[in-house]
């Protein structure tokens, strides 16, 4: 028997809404740091965290299934030896491989942060910033704090290939806090003061659960709030429920506007959406049905008479965007996203 979808309430959509206006208020004031999975740069062409787990299974003869994901990669490196195991990792992930940046590391840039933290391997983020004529100093040892300049920095909390101390088998997870000291203290301090928003991460990640799991005991109940996109998955309440426990609010995009048909689209329209100017009409609109929010129906006329303040109607399932720019106005039919 199929699961049955769970729907959520108008008030989770309310949520939605309350929670980009904190993290957009949190960017203009400096006060918001992104924190980038794997997800982002498989946009890429990088693989997913299952996808890579999946290969060095299949090179080491188990199934994926049947144990933890970060024993398949100790189960290579216990083989072969970290010559080999390392040249592997360097082919799944591939390194030396010229990628292009995608949207999202657009939108990274766009977001003018002063601090960026991703689990990611690849050189992506930086390039995009290069590509924008930016410049962002990448911290991804403990010695790299010595010689950091103010400005912008990326902090490549599981470093690189490029300074051979990635950190993906078990006993790299183990062993993190002995092996990144500083790196792991300052990560701490910026989750536990700042709105941190996480994007390109997926709940079988590793990371994540042990990122949310450092702040929580750490703080307790006094965690600075949490925010994750979680761009490919249905609304679960009891998902949302346990990383709530942790101080994440998660952010299922697919309740907040409509499936636009892949992750990665999700992902770019609900970071434009936290993007946008926050004189954007849709705001208006926003704070402007808010009062409806509770009611179980509401006349056509009152919807008509908010969208109507802004050169808007709506004809069955699609809205008409008036053009003020040409004299002889006419209605440009676009697909509703929200519903």
């Amino acid at each position: 028997m199929s699961k049955r979808k769970q729907k959520p309430n108008k008030q989770l959509k309310v949520s939605y809404w309350e929670a980009r206006k904190i993290i957009k208020n949190a960017m203009l004031n400096k006060n918001l740091v992104l924190f980038v999975g794997a997800g982002v740069s498989s946009n890429s062409g990088m693989p997913l965290w299952s996808d890579a787990v999946n290969q060095i299974a299949k090179a080491v003869g188990v199934d994926p299934k049947e144990f933890d994901n970060l024993k398949i990669p100790q189960f290579y490196y216990n083989d072969r030896g970290k010559k080999e195991y390392t040249q592997f990792m360097q082919q799944i992930f591939r390194y030396g491989d010229v990628l292009k940046t995608c949207e999202i590391h657009n939108q990274i840039v766009d977001f003018d942060l002063d601090t960026i933290i991703t689990t990611n391997y690849d050189n992506l983020i930086e390039r995009a910033f290069r590509d924008r004529n930016q410049f962002i100093q990448p911290i991804c040892k403990d010695s790299d704090f010595a010689y950091a300049k103010p400005g912008k920095e990326l902090i490549k909390m599981h470093g690189d290939f490029e300074h051979d101390n990635f950190v993906l088998k078990e006993d790299d997870y183990l062993n993190y806090s002995e092996n990144f000291k500083l790196i792991e203290n300052y990560v701490k301090s910026i989750v536990g003061s700042k709105v941190v928003l996480f994007i390109g991460y997926s709940f079988n990640d590793p990371d994540t659960k042990q990122i949310f799991t450092w702040v929580k005991n750490t703080l307790k109940d006094d965690v600075q709030r949490a925010y994750m996109l979680e761009a490919g998955q249905d609304f679960d309440r009891n998902v949302e429920r346990y990383y709530r426990n942790l101080g994440v609010n998660v952010i299922f995009t697919k309740s907040w506007f409509k499936d636009l048909g892949s992750i990665s689209k999700n992902l770019e329209y609900a970071l434009n959406l936290i993007l946008r100017d926050a004189e954007d009409p849709i705001e208006n609109i926003y704070d402007e049905f808010k009062p409806f929010a509770d009611f179980k129906y509401v006349y056509t006329k009152y919807i008509a008479q908010v969208l109507g303040k802004y050169n808007i109607t709506v004809g069955s399932s699609l809205i008409y965007v008036e053009d003020n720019l040409e004299e002889n106005k006419k209605g440009a039919a676009v697909e509703a996203y929200f519903f």
